[in-house]
């Protein structure tokens, strides 16, 4: 996940059949199996070429049986007639606002549902791709939702944002410590170690951004229209964050330090304030270190994005708190004005939590972990399938 993106992105989300951990696990086997028939190496370090990276991930609906809607802060299961504590972190997505949008209120088979498992394919060949989710399907019972991505020559989407990976690439060479702080989660009692992974797909409406925004000013006492560049705070053209003063073109600078002198209630300084930023109040504060490793790829049916968000921690330390705290929120000055509802000019189509263990084999003890604290028969046996 945290090497060069290759041209080519299949996400399949499912559930898994069968009505114990068991069959459950029967399941997992054939379907790891069948990926790596189709020639996909797993893990997170760069695959041998020309195969491709797969991650599977284990989601709180894992647990909980039949769909129902999860927004509140619940986390007891009886999927298998067990009592289960579902992690923080793998309870149903919570995303400020969402419910707001069209797509969530009125089709829930589309938007609403929260799979089980996901698998995240890469490849240069698109024909790869379709073999090893065909391979998948099968174990399956052909249940599954996919979802598809290309990287665009240009390499920027419709907003001036680049595709692929971004956020906290820079740490990985300068601060190789603090990077696997912003990503890594350890389960120090189970030897256990992954990342969580937060799965959106967004649909762009960049034809309504020949208008000009009307944004409030800091404390809501006055308004400021912005122009398309300033509500993303890049030239959409060339990619360049733009000056908040001057409307200059910054040349870039180790970090993307640059986009501290980019507007405040700009996307890029909502989702990332840089150490700076002010209250609702007007007030000065300075921001918590708080990123995550994105990864996006555009589609084309309809054009949007599909948005990947790795990291250590998503409600205090990810995705929810950069999302609900900063960009739907008043911080800097007024809510985001691109991905707020009044914007319309993007809308989130479907959502999910997951978590992906760093090393394949480990996804048995993942799933032994969420469904109880002793053995359970046939999980032991996943590991053969993915070393």
């Amino acid at each position: 996940m945290d090497t060069t993106p290759a041209p080519y992105l299949a996400v399949v989300q499912a559930d898994l059949p069968g009505a114990d951990p068991d069959a459950c696990a029967t399941v997992l086997r054939a379907v790891v199996r069948g990926v790596e028939g189709a020639g996909f190496a797993a893990g997170f370090g760069p695959p041998p070429a020309p195969t491709a990276t797969y991650l599977l991930g284990v989601s709180a609906r894992l647990l909980k049986g039949p769909w129902t809607p999860w927004r509140d802060d619940a986390d007891d299961s009886s999927r298998w007639g067990r009592p289960v504590r579902c992690p923080a972190s793998l309870r149903a997505m919570q995303a400020k606002r969402d419910n707001d949008f069209p797509s969530f209120r009125t089709d829930q088979q589309r938007v609403g549902h929260e799979t089980d498992l996901i698998a995240l394919l890469e490849s240069a060949d698109p024909e790869q791709l379709s073999r090893a989710v065909r391979e998948m399907s099968g174990p399956l019972g052909g249940a599954v939702r996919e979802h598809r991505g290309q990287l665009r020559p240009q390499g920027r989407d419709p907003f001036g944002f680049h595709d692929g990976v971004s956020n906290l690439q820079d740490l990985r060479a300068e601060d190789p410590r603090r990077y696997e702080e912003h990503l890594i989660h350890r389960e120090a009692d189970l030897d256990l170690e992954g990342t969580y992974l937060v799965f959106r797909r967004y649909r762009l409406f960049p034809q309504r951004m020949r208008d000009p925004v009307v944004v409030p000013d800091d404390r809501g006492e006055q308004t400021r229209t912005l122009t398309p560049e300033q509500v993303i705070g890049r030239c959409r053209s060339c990619g360049s964050v733009l000056d908040a003063d001057t409307g200059d073109h910054l040349p870039r600078r180790a970090g993307e330090a640059q986009g501290a002198s980019a507007l405040r209630q700009s996307h890029l300084r909502k989702a990332n304030p840089r150490g700076r930023g002010l209250t609702n109040f007007g007030h000065e504060v300075v921001p918590p270190d708080v990123r995550l490793l994105r990864r996006g790829y555009p589609t084309s049916d309809p054009e949007g994005l599909l948005f990947l968000a790795f990291q250590a921690d998503i409600q205090d330390g990810g995705f929810e708190f950069i999302h609900n705290e900063w960009l739907l929120s008043d911080f800097n000055g007024a809510p985001d004005p691109l991905l707020s509802p009044e914007a319309g000019l993007v809308e989130p189509l479907t959502g999910c939590y997951y978590f992906v263990p760093r090393a394949q084999r480990d996804l048995g003890e993942v799933l032994r972990t969420l469904v109880t604290s002793a053995p359970v028969d046939g999980f032991d046996g996943l590991a053969t399938a993915t070393t």
